[in-house]
């Protein structure tokens, strides 16, 4: 069988880059991988890759300097305008979410059965969801939403199949009305030897961890309200990720914080075996990666169910529900309190993460597109040992 993989990034490249990488090289281990249609990529994966280049990375950086969001929305588009035409003739397609509408159209002319990669809730709950936070805040809404929103609910009117990495995202669709038999469930992956617990936790005061966008979407916010209320005594709040445009005004209440520090951007993997307890409270993700990626650094974490998180509450952690700040400061002081729960939660963790490879990831991926070239349900066993339960 020959599938055609599309992704209008950076191949390795941010998250979406990093996740479609990991997706390319487990189709190609398949010897399923026929063409590999990217934004912009270092060395071959598959036997004919297809490239925008130069154009994408102009684009790109053009979007990450435009402040509406715009210039993003085109960038999107201008890739699927161009990758119609390299979409070739296959058994399946597969797609990413808000970049391949025309390229889903030009599959379907080939015959080919068709897969969009969404990694992030429906469009419509995450238009919702992150309107509701701009409004909370009194953030101008993104100007973009609404083009958007209307590819992504066409894309997924006309896709055969939408691929999603979280119970969460699954249940998104299921309430706007997506039939469960078109639904795919396959959570993220990990790099377990790079994100691995220390061989001895560090002494000192409590430290907690957030990595991430310092955005509203985020829950930073809520975060910094939260740690506020706990009053950890000598606690550490260590905050790393860019800080969003909108934020400033957000953190100015906070800024005298005792024992926030922002640390930027930064390579976390240190960080996570620095810290005792990982907190990310976010609003609206798919699977966030940052969540695999403490687990097995040996972190208990505390998340929201919006987070996607395979964690399961009060055995890896704890799972809280959006937009409650009282409910993660007990949750913190809970944890600083008791050093002797974190490690049991961590190491609960880090065994329950070690199922989420990347390479299992991209093994069940190409599972799924096998069984749906055959004509069968994608959910075979393996699928429903390592998906359903997430």
């Amino acid at each position: 069988m020959q599938t055609v993989y599309s992704v209008g990034v950076r191949l390795g490249r941010g998250a979406i880059g990093l996740i479609a990488l990991k997706a390319a090289e487990g189709l190609q281990r398949a010897s399923i991988l026929s063409r590999l249609i990217v934004g912009a990529h270092e060395g071959v994966l598959a036997p004919d890759v297809r490239s925008l280049g130069l154009i994408n990375r102009g684009l790109k950086r053009l979007a990450f300097m435009e402040p509406s969001g715009q210039a993003t929305d085109w960038t999107d588009v201008v890739f699927d305008v161009w990758a119609q035409g390299q979409v070739s003739a296959c058994d399946v397609f597969h797609g990413w979410g808000n970049m391949c509408l025309r390229q889903l159209r030009a599959a379907h002319r080939h015959g080919a059965r068709t897969i969009v990669e969404r990694a992030t809730t429906h469009v419509l709950m995450q238009a919702e969801l992150l309107a509701e936070e701009a409004d909370r805040w009194g953030l101008k809404r993104p100007l973009t939403v609404q083009s958007a929103v209307r590819r992504g609910v066409a894309e997924n009117a006309e896709s055969d199949y939408v691929i999603v990495p979280s119970r969460f995202a699954y249940d998104s669709f299921v309430v706007h009305g997506t039939p469960l038999a078109r639904i795919i469930l396959n959570p993220f992956g990990v790099d377990i030897n790079r994100f691995r617990p220390p061989t001895q936790r560090r002494s000192g005061p409590f430290r907690a961890l957030f990595v991430g966008l310092v955005s509203a979407q985020k829950g930073v916010p809520d975060l910094l309200e939260a740690w506020k209320r706990a009053a950890i005594p000598d606690g550490e709040l260590h905050i790393a990720g860019l800080i969003g445009k909108e934020m400033p005004p957000l953190l100015a209440p906070f800024r005298d914080l005792p024992g926030v520090r922002f640390i930027g951007h930064i390579d976390p993997a240190q960080a996570y075996r620095d810290a005792d307890v990982f907190i990310f409270p976010s609003i609206q993700e798919g699977s966030a990666l940052v969540t695999y990626e403490a687990m097995a650094s040996g972190l208990p974490v505390i998340v929201t169910p919006n987070c996607g998180s395979i964690a399961r509450d009060g055995e890896h952690g704890f799972v809280v529900p959006i937009r409650e700040p009282d409910r993660l400061a007990e949750c913190l002081i809970a944890l600083a309190r008791n050093p002797e729960q974190r490690a049991a939660m961590g190491a609960a963790g880090r065994r329950h993460v070690e199922q989420y490879t990347w390479e299992q990831y991209g093994a069940r991926l190409a599972s799924a597109h096998q069984r749906i070239a055959r004509g069968e349900s994608p959910d075979g066993p393996d699928w429903l040992i390592y998906a359903k339960g997430a």
